[in-house]
């Protein structure tokens, strides 16, 4: 594996410090058995009659094949939440936004933080997939901050469904470390538009430590990393074996805004993930503006990649693989017919990032995965059909979509955790360059 050769000391003291909580009391919660067995009420009552948190590092175990309920959001004010599943073999425990009966809305953010998170080995569906209509109440996000300088720390988790982003760093993180995870169909068009549907939102904050490690992230609107009209850096990033399958990526990709010491992307297998396109869309380049960097009309470039411009930020970005399906490829090539300003696949970094790396970037290689949602071609059609034709005319309204013909290929919590397989032949090139790249 590739990498960073400087400021390791600092990084190994962020993540000792991860790893070094003071053991806590563990409380066993059961899966519910009716409805009206909330999680958000079993935190928020175990407290004293007076409304001290009883163990202000209590760590909730929740049963392995339980169901979990949540209708209202999760707050925590200086102390940590800490959900994990239960040691031993058996399906993660799989916890459900659901509307709350009083407001008739969902929780919107699962959890509010003042304090740091740590979920591990769960199952999170923003809303119930067994009710038809339940996408009607689709959440928002699993995670976002209220306060600056904690911590959020997701692993070996199964995140699903989210019509805004499922993390989404409003106050500033210090780390933000996400490992062995699947974040799966990001963004609805029902409730939301394309420029939704991401995996976490930096916004215009900072953050001392962003890790993805061994992720996969599979149906997204938008962006797996948003950081836009940025405030501070993202000091280090580490973005390692990671596979993105499926994305539109309306604004792009990796959109890293102002970064500090160190980014490292590596190792990583990008797989029909800017089925949109290299375009001349100026509703999307709108947000491709940070870079600095110009099309050959003089507008601002799209590309997978991008970061504010500076000379001081180290860069490693190896050893990655890329490939685009036959169906997706069909598409640049339709759209090219009509349109000469199409670029099809376009280009994944800015000559900026690619002037700082100095090694071969990427790779492409012709891969067919083992089961993988279908390509979200039908999207890209639709959002640039004209709106006299049912389509939105590349736009962001979204009047005429029709999720039975225009969303993208949805699947259920139950297909991520069973039935993905993004594993490829291992004679494929692209099995010995990562191997390498290691």
């Amino acid at each position: 594996m590739i990498r960073f050769r400087r400021d390791v000391l600092f990084i190994g003291m962020l993540i000792l410090l991860l790893a070094g909580t003071v053991s806590a009391d563990e409380l066993f919660i059961p899966g519910a058995v009716t409805a009206d067995d909330l999680l958000n009420d079993a935190i928020a009552g175990d407290t004293t009659a007076t409304g001290v948190r009883i163990d202000s590092n209590r760590v909730y175990v929740l049963e392995r094949g339980g169901i979990y309920f949540v209708n209202t959001t999760i707050r925590n004010d200086g102390w940590p939440i800490n959900i994990k599943a239960q040691a031993g073999d058996g399906a993660r425990p799989v916890i459900y936004a659901v509307v709350n009966p009083v407001s008739g809305s969902d929780p919107g953010d699962l959890f509010r933080i003042k304090g740091d998170i740590m979920l591990k080995d769960l199952t999170i569906v923003g809303f119930l997939e067994a009710d038809p209509e339940g996408i009607a109440s689709i959440g928002n996000s699993v995670v976002r901050t209220d306060a600056a300088g904690y911590d959020i720390v997701i692993d070996g988790c199964l995140l699903t469904q989210c019509r805004g982003q499922f993390v989404r760093t409003q106050s500033a993180a210090r780390v933000v470390k996400i490992t062995n995870c699947i974040f799966a169909n990001m963004g609805d068009l029902g409730r939301s538009n394309f420029g939704a549907g991401k995996g976490v939102d930096f916004r215009d904050t900072s953050c001392d430590l962003a890790i993805f490690l061994n992720n996969t992230f599979v149906n997204f609107q938008d962006r797996i990393i948003r950081h836009r009209s940025s405030t501070a850096a993202i000091k280090n990033l580490i973005f390692d074996h990671n596979t993105l399958v499926n994305g539109m990526s309306y604004h792009g990709t990796l959109a890293l805004g102002w970064v500090g010491n160190k980014v490292q992307i590596t190792n990583n297998l990008f797989v029909d993930t800017f089925i949109a396109g290299q375009d001349t869309d100026m509703v999307r380049q709108s947000e491709f503006d940070e870079c600095g960097e110009v099309d050959a009309y003089g507008f601002a470039k799209m590309t997978w990649i991008s970061s504010v411009p500076n000379d001081s930020t180290s860069w490693t970005v190896a050893g990655n693989c890329y490939t685009v399906s036959s169906a997706v490829q069909s598409f640049y090539d339709e759209v090219s017919v009509t349109d000469n300003a199409f670029q099809g696949e376009g280009d994944p970094l800015t000559a900026h990032i690619a002037g700082k790396s100095g090694v071969q970037a990427f790779v492409k290689e012709a891969l067919e995965l083992g089961n993988r949602p279908e390509p979200m071609v039908a999207m890209a059609r639709w959002y640039r059909k004209p709106q006299s034709q049912g389509g939105v005319g590349k736009t962001k309204a979204t009047d005429n979509f029709n999720r039975a013909t225009d969303d993208y290929d949805r699947r259920k919590w139950q297909y991520f955790a069973d039935t993905l397989d993004c594993s490829y032949p291992t004679t494929a090139d692209a099995y010995t360059y990562l191997l390498q790249s290691k």
